[in-house]
């Protein structure tokens, strides 16, 4: 051994130990933190955050139908038809003017 049998053997306790320390803080971290819980309170805030978004887009949705319904002007009775194209007529007449080979 580079350092001796005895220095090995104390370095060897020392790891377990720095070990077991690090396994237990870990565990008493996650039991005091518990996740469980923050995440169902997590799951319960999103969910009224999101019943609260559709509820003011359904009452913005109304105000803005609401809105239009104030501003449609009824159907005019006496409106002109569309104007129809012009006949094809013209595009016969030059065909007709040219001599055919």
């Amino acid at each position: 051994s580079f350092v001796g049998a005895k220095v090995g053997d104390v370095l060897t306790l020392v790891t377990v130990i720095c070990f077991l320390l690090f396994l237990g803080l870990a565990m008493a971290l996650t039991y005091r933190i518990n996740p469980t819980e923050n995440r169902a309170k997590a799951a319960t805030a999103a969910a009224a955050q999101a019943a609260a978004a559709e509820e003011e887009a359904a009452a913005m949705a109304e105000a803005l139908a609401e809105e239009l319904d104030e501003d449609a002007a009824p159907p005019d009775a006496e409106a002109e038809p569309p104007a129809e194209p012009p006949a094809p007529a013209e595009a016969e007449a030059d065909s007709a003017d040219t001599p055919a080979e």
